[in-house]
């Protein structure tokens, strides 16, 4: 993506969804020749980075808006905070992506910005086979209408920001992050609520 290329919007963003998920389809356990080859890694490209830039590109263009803020939700996964064995990589990336959003919650809510996340359960799609989702029961999956539903919920919560919003079939389940260990590492992690935007400082 050619950044400075960017065209320049006229139009209000009052809201996006960064919502990315995809899951590798070569297994990363598999027991390989030596030397082992390359792991793939279209989860973290697809699940982290196609967020970050989305979440970036949200900033810039909600900074313009005639009336400042806006909301940016992202897609994480259940697997954002519990081990799914079988897909380490997906797991990771949608891990990061909890841990982005929490990062950026409250720094762009100085301007307005809402971050939020959803972490929807299992859905049926097409990154695993009829054969593969008969062995679950029907009643354990989580439906699109289930995730509009806690989309919906955020968007409209004027007091939602940092939230990290399991669900799970027609369950929401808000998540906190974990309590600070103590207070050094409190301090060490909260500076970065404190600096400058454009200098880092």
């Amino acid at each position: 993506m050619d950044l400075p290329s960017l065209p320049i919007l006229t139009i209000p963003v009052p809201a996006v969804f960064a919502n990315a998920g995809l899951v590798g389809l070569e297994p990363f356990y598999k027991i390989q020749t030596l030397p082992p080859k390359k792991p793939q890694m279209v989860d973290n490209e697809v699940n982290t980075v196609g967020v970050y830039y989305t979440c970036y590109l949200a900033m810039h263009y909600m900074r313009q808006n005639p009336v400042k803020g806006g909301q940016i939700i992202i897609t994480s996964s259940a697997a954002g905070i519990y081990p799914s064995y079988s897909i380490p990589l997906y797991t990771a990336s949608k891990h990061a992506v909890v841990g982005f959003m929490r990062c950026l919650a409250p720094v762009l809510l100085r301007e307005g910005i809402r971050v939020n996340a959803t972490l929807p359960g299992a859905v049926k799609t097409p990154f695993m086979s009829e054969e593969g989702w008969a062995a679950f029961p029907e009643s354990m999956f989580t439906t699109l209408d289930n995730i509009v539903g806690g989309v919906n919920k955020l968007l409209d919560d004027p007091d939602a920001s940092g939230v990290a919003l399991e669900i799970s079939q027609g369950n929401y389940y808000p998540r906190p992050q974990h309590e600070w260990s103590d207070e050094a590492q409190k301090l060490i992690c909260t500076a970065a609520g404190k600096f400058d935007p454009d200098t880092m400082l």
